[in-house]
């Protein structure tokens, strides 16, 4: 998928240039946060708990990125599920989860409304 390539061009430049290895995070996470994943409530929402991952690590490699890392975290902390709906599908908070989605796969931490 184009996401696909898109993020594994990202990678590379944060693989090859440390400066740009925040902005190159930013992009990432934003490639997770706006693909279309299909599935259960859980397998469509999940792909916003590694776009946080990206926006951390991104904001811990340039703090000049917090400010917008940080609103960028908070509209996707908008949509991670309930607790109950989270339970239903046998999900717990903190919890491993593998999430794979328009040919990108990453595993990431359960999140859900806090």
């Amino acid at each position: 998928s184009k996401y696909a390539q898109a993020f594994e061009a990202a990678q590379k430049v944060a693989d090859l240039d440390p400066s740009l290895a925040g902005k190159a995070y930013m992009l990432m996470g934003t490639i997770w946060g706006s693909i279309v994943c299909s599935g259960n409530e859980i397998e469509q929402r999940a792909k916003y708990w590694v776009a946080v991952d990206y926006m951390t690590k991104a904001k811990n490699a340039d703090e000049t990125l917090a400010e917008d890392a940080n609103n960028l975290i908070r509209q996707y902390a908008a949509y991670y599920p309930q607790t109950a709906e989270a339970f239903m599908y046998d999900v717990t908070d903190g919890q491993s989860y593998t999430v794979s989605c328009g040919g990108m796969r990453a595993v990431t931490t359960v999140r859900t409304q806090k």
